[in-house]
């Protein structure tokens, strides 16, 4: 019977009542093969007696029939999925628009039935799974499809780089949602690995000249440090270099180690006439604002 036990039930052919032949037993049957599943609600409601004279009827109203969607479980997470993406600066890219990154749905999740719970959306959402990503929350550095494979977009060529943005992702099959959080997606900057020092070494030990004016015997950071960028005019140059003692961390002491100098300008070296000579272990250290190298030297 309907809900309220006034009323009988309009049969369905998810859930059917049956007598036995010749007994007094009766089977409720339901059907498994429904892959959205279903869910009913009836009043069971017996009665007893004989074919004169019923004595008693006695109902249980609210019974409640469901089978849940086998989407309510399609969806699973991928384990095995790595969840931490660091890329490397993309030198050759100019265009300046995001470029692929991975297809989201396949790639952090798996799908049990895709012909009955097919993904109907994911959506890219700030870590913690509670809002959706906005270019003020993230930047403008990560961006995802709206449509089937959902495919997450970056930025490759940020001069500057940037840091670990974290970002969460949910997809919906309209009967199930299912999140990942904690992804993580940073880029390098680009000079971070583009100068490596350059040995210098001296020629022959200088001769003491007296009254002789000092000596450029460096000309710039070219002679310490190399600049592997593929545009070295406009990118990766040291932006400043510095005279350090031997541990390449202290900074020179010019008054006890009379004798050589950086030019603060040009960064070239120079020495003066010293009557007694001298034999130092020096360095020269240099930085691009994203990377610092040293390369350490002796002159005498």
């Amino acid at each position: 019977m309907q809900l309220g036990c006034t009323e009988k039930a309009v049969p369905t052919v998810n859930v059917r009542l049956h007598k036995y032949p010749q007994t007094s037993a009766w089977k409720l049957e339901v059907d498994l093969n429904k892959p959205y599943g279903y869910v009913e609600h009836y009043c069971v409601s017996c009665t007893n007696g004989n074919s004169y004279f019923d004595r008693q009827t006695i109902n249980y109203d609210k019974f409640r029939i469901q089978l849940p969607s086998v989407c309510n479980r399609a969806m699973t997470v991928n384990e095995a999925a790595s969840k931490t993406f660091v890329i490397d600066h993309e030198d050759d890219d100019v265009d300046n628009t995001k470029h692929n990154l991975v297809p989201a749905f396949s790639t952090f999740f798996k799908q049990k039935d895709e012909t009955n719970c097919p993904v109907k959306s994911c959506t890219l959402l700030k870590a913690g799974c509670q809002s959706p990503h906005s270019a003020a929350g993230m930047g403008e550095n990560i961006a995802m499809a709206e449509t089937s494979p959902w495919t997450i977009t970056i930025m490759d060529n940020v001069l500057a780089g940037y840091t670990p943005q974290k970002m969460c992702i949910m997809c919906d099959n309209e009967y199930q949602k299912i999140y990942l959080d904690d992804i993580s997606v940073s880029q390098t900057a680009r000079c971070i690995d583009k100068i490596t020092a350059k040995a210098w070494t001296q020629s022959a030990p200088w001769e003491y000249v007296k009254d002789a004016p000092s000596k450029t015997f460096t000309t710039g950071f070219a002679d310490f440090v190399t600049n592997n960028d593929m545009d070295k005019a406009n990118f990766c140059n040291p932006t400043s270099c510095s005279l350090k003692e031997s541990d390449c961390t202290t900074n020179w002491d010019s008054v006890k180690n009379e004798g050589i100098y950086m030019n603060p300008t040009t960064k070239a070296l120079r020495h003066t006439q010293q009557l007694h000579g001298f034999n130092y272990k020096a360095c020269v250290s240099c930085s691009n604002k994203y990377n610092t190298v040293t390369s350490p030297f002796t002159v005498i």
